[in-house]
């Protein structure tokens, strides 16, 4: 079959269909619209058509295809982490911000969410960022990759997260500079390591109110949800951050009305 009757034949939005067709056949997008002729082999037939059917029942792309681009960076991911979006990249931004110039803060990060900063010590000569809750790694990483001279703690509850955290690092080239911790508790954190600034983006959307469905269906539930109100893992951050002593503030995601309330 030609890849332009196989594509036009699913229900799936032309653009994913694109999408997956390029990670299928391992071309540039620009391939895949530029040849709809293309002869696809049985393999590859197969391989396009179990991707078109996942996708038609719901299943992220990124899970599909494996990947996610965050901060112009691919991220590898799956199932056992959180899909990267685009208003954890104003996390990033803001956290960058603080640690040229310390300053409590807030930021409009999407429609309702935002990232903030909350600054309780002299940060001016942090060299040192705990990104709590890491998941695929893609905060810890690209602020690694954005300061080379920063030194970074990943820390997750998930063994499984932060193994694909790793797997990224180290094909990132940053596997050197990042120490990835198995902890839920800031105080795992040695003292030695010295002033910190933590960055998170933690689970804050309220279990009552569940997620669009296919981020209900396919995202990890402990990546997303956070009590009644969704302030549960906020507020611990907040209480571990101010009762360390080398932590000098934070940087997170969250709702804009969780934000007032932590």
């Amino acid at each position: 079959m030609q890849l332009g009757q196989k594509c036009s034949a699913s229900p799936v939005h032309p653009l994913d269909r694109e999408l997956l067709a390029a990670a299928a056949l391992m071309r540039p997008r620009s391939w895949i619209v530029a040849h709809p002729e293309y002869q696809l082999t049985s393999e590859e037939e197969l391989l396009l058509s179990a991707m078109l059917t996942r996708r038609a029942q719901g299943e992220p792309l990124a899970y599909i295809t494996g990947t996610k681009e965050f901060y112009g960076r691919p991220f590898a991911v799956d199932r056992r982490v959180l899909i990267p979006r685009p208003s954890t990249e104003v996390l990033v931004e803001l956290a960058l911000e603080c640690l040229q110039a310390p300053l409590s803060s807030k930021r409009c990060a999407d429609t309702g969410v935002v990232a903030v900063s909350r600054m309780f010590g002299d940060a001016r000569n942090v060299h040192t960022v705990v990104d709590v809750g890491t998941g695929s790694g893609c905060v810890a990483i690209t602020l690694a990759c954005e300061r080379p001279n920063l030194h970074v703690l990943a820390t997750d509850t998930s063994a499984d997260a932060l193994n694909v955290a790793r797997e990224n690092a180290l094909r990132l080239g940053i596997s050197d500079r990042i120490q990835f911790i198995e902890c839920a508790e800031l105080s795992s954190i040695p003292r030695e390591t010295g002033p910190f600034l933590v960055v998170s983006n933690p689970p804050y959307i309220p279990q009552r109110e569940p997620a669009e469905d296919s981020v209900h269906r396919y995202e990890p539930h402990q990546a997303l949800y956070a009590g009644p109100d969704g302030t549960q893992v906020l507020k611990r951050i907040m209480e571990q951050a101010r009762a360390h002593p080398g932590c000098r503030g934070v940087v997170l995601e969250c709702r804009e009305e969780q934000a007032r309330r932590v």
